[in-house]
């Protein structure tokens, strides 16, 4: 097999794995008993920062999901150190826990009102695209690419960031303690 053909394979794979993935994001967000996020309109946009959000996005970022975000937070982490060492086996049991966590991310939707562009939906995806090319990756080249797919996430939490702190104000999202635990660096 060529080298360009064993790309294009991969390219394959990740277009019906990404289909796949959207069937099922679709089918857990018509199977949920809360609606769709609503159209955001410029009356929407213009209410107070915090006013009505700040307490379900505390309860949200504090309850489970948290344990989600810490061992995203830890994987990310060891990923880029396996990726700088060029370790196939470190960067493949480091790999290993992105599809569990990723459904774990799924199972807790952000309240609408932190996220009402519907950003919070692209990171589990991704988390679970990165770690379903980990899984079928044959050989360091393949895992580095899952590995890359994993570093959209870096963004993806940026732009979630902004929009929450829009949402909720700057004061919710402080570095602090919640039961003497620190909080994990996202969500804000």
């Amino acid at each position: 097999m060529t080298q360009h053909a064993g790309r294009r394979l991969v390219s394959d794979l990740s277009v019906r794995l990404a289909a796949c993935l959207a069937v099922v994001a679709c089918a857990v967000v018509a199977c949920s008993s809360a609606p769709p996020h609503p159209v955001v309109t410029a009356a929407a946009t213009t209410s107070l920062p915090g006013r009505d959000c700040a307490k379900p996005y505390l309860r949200w970022r504090n309850g489970p999901v948290r344990a989600a975000v810490v061992t995203l937070t830890a994987a990310m982490s060891s990923v880029q150190t396996a990726v700088r060492a060029g370790d196939a086996t470190a960067l493949r049991a480091a790999m290993r826990p992105l599809t569990r966590t990723a459904v774990t991310l799924a199972s807790y939707p952000m309240p609408r009102c932190a996220d009402s562009g519907g950003l919070y939906a692209v990171i589990p995806t991704t988390v679970y695209l990165a770690g379903q090319q980990a899984r079928s990756a044959r050989d360091l080249t393949g895992l580095r690419v899952a590995a890359a797919t994993l570093s959209r996430v870096t963004t993806d939490e940026r732009r979630l960031s902004a929009e929450i702190v829009a949402a909720v104000g700057g004061t919710t999202c402080r570095a602090g303690s919640a039961g003497g635990q620190r909080h994990p660096p996202w969500p804000c």
